[in-house]
């Protein structure tokens, strides 16, 4: 019979991310958020506390599908309804301005997006995000993200209660409700993460050692955003380093790096003087000192290392990129203040988004 262990850090940051996002938003539209907020993360804690005691019969994951269909065909109503210019936030015109000027034959790092901003992320992004700008709704992409993280959950857990509660926490998350109607793409980026740790896993275990595509696919991985970079080397740690496999190690990130730069060589090809004027990676590099992102290189390697499974690796992930985003928000707070920061959204507390996929299958774990 299967027991469960509920992972209270993960939650909690979980629960910490959405309250950030609830009261910030309901606060533009209500007078009482911080109450509001509050209801919703002590309903939060009495889900995940007493989910266990429920009958499991009570536990179907017919209905929860149906539910889910219902959820995103009005979801497709509320992306008809809303349109994109009517957004303040630009992650989809950082798409659309890029794809605008490479189609136009104008080099696409100079493009700003409709609020004025450079693109940031690398090709690969812009590379999987052209089909939905070809039907002119990035919103589908961000739909994918969730799909895809909810069919994660359905095939890496075995008990249909642990997979609902999973699903529902991801469905009633504020931070889930704003990243679909402001077409943000965070959690798609990392769920394709995901996928891409649990193939390398897989091919480890079936004993299948090629190095070269899954080191371009890696490579390709981390042409999306920098923050994916402290990922796979946190996996590359635990997968090799963590088994004393060193060869494998060196000659995976080798392959990851090479696909990496076989992405960047159109564009430094196209105009160097250009490129090194505008590129992607100082742009993300700023985000943090220098010396910081040392020392989360040497944690995420650290994860790796002392993760005894999976699941405790994503555990470290989720903390370790809510930390790192958390040391951004709390500079940029010392900077310009709390005030300016969050409340005029002078930084994006979206970035936190990134860990969510990773504290969300934390949560709950599985025991025989």
């Amino acid at each position: 019979m299967n027991k469960y262990k509920i992972n209270y850090i993960p939650f909690v940051l979980f629960v910490l991310i959405n309250c950030l996002f609830l009261y910030k938003y309901s606060m533009r539209v209500l007078n009482f958020p911080l109450f509001i907020t509050f209801i919703y993360a002590v309903f939060l804690f009495i889900v995940i506390t007493f989910f266990y005691k429920i009958p499991v019969h009570y536990f179907n994951l017919k209905i929860l599908f149906i539910v889910l269909f219902i959820c995103l065909a009005g979801y497709f109503f509320v992306l008809s309804k809303i349109k994109v210019e009517s957004l303040t936030v630009d992650r989809w015109s950082v798409i659309t301005s890029f794809l605008d000027s490479l189609l136009d034959g104008e080099f696409p790092y100079l493009a700003k997006s409709h609020r004025g901003n450079p693109p940031g992320p690398f090709p690969v992004y812009f590379l999987i995000a052209f089909p939905f700008y070809l039907i002119g709704e990035i919103g589908v992409f961000t739909v994918l993200g969730y799909i895809g993280m909810i069919f994660y959950i359905n095939k890496n857990f075995t008990e249909n209660r642990i997979k609902i509660i999973l699903i529902l926490l991801l469905l009633i998350s504020p931070a889930s409700t704003w990243e679909l109607t402001v077409r943000s793409t965070i959690l798609i980026n990392m769920v394709l993460i995901l996928y891409y740790i649990k193939w390398i896993s897989e091919k480890e275990e079936n004993q299948n050692h090629n190095f070269i595509l899954p080191g371009i696919l890696g490579g390709f991985l981390l042409s999306t955003r920098g923050i994916v970079a402290l990922i796979l080397l946190g996996f590359l740690s635990y997968n090799y380093l963590k088994n004393h496999k060193s060869y494998r190690f060196l000659k995976t990130g080798i392959f990851i790096l090479l696909g990496f730069t076989v992405t960047l060589l159109p564009f430094f090809l196209w105009d160097a003087k250009l490129f090194i004027l505008y590129n992607p990676i100082t742009l993300q590099a700023g985000f943090l000192p220098s010396w910081i992102i040392l020392i989360f290189i040497v944690l995420f390697i650290l994860a790796g290392l002392k993760a005894e499974n999976l699941q405790i690796f994503y555990n470290y992930v989720g903390v370790l990129l809510f930390a790192a985003v958390s040391c951004t928000f709390l500079i940029n707070i010392l900077q310009i203040g709390l005030y300016d920061s969050f409340i005029q959204s002078k930084f994006d507390i979206s970035y936190f988004i990134f860990s969510i996929p990773f504290l969300l299958i934390s949560i709950v774990k599985e025991t025989q």
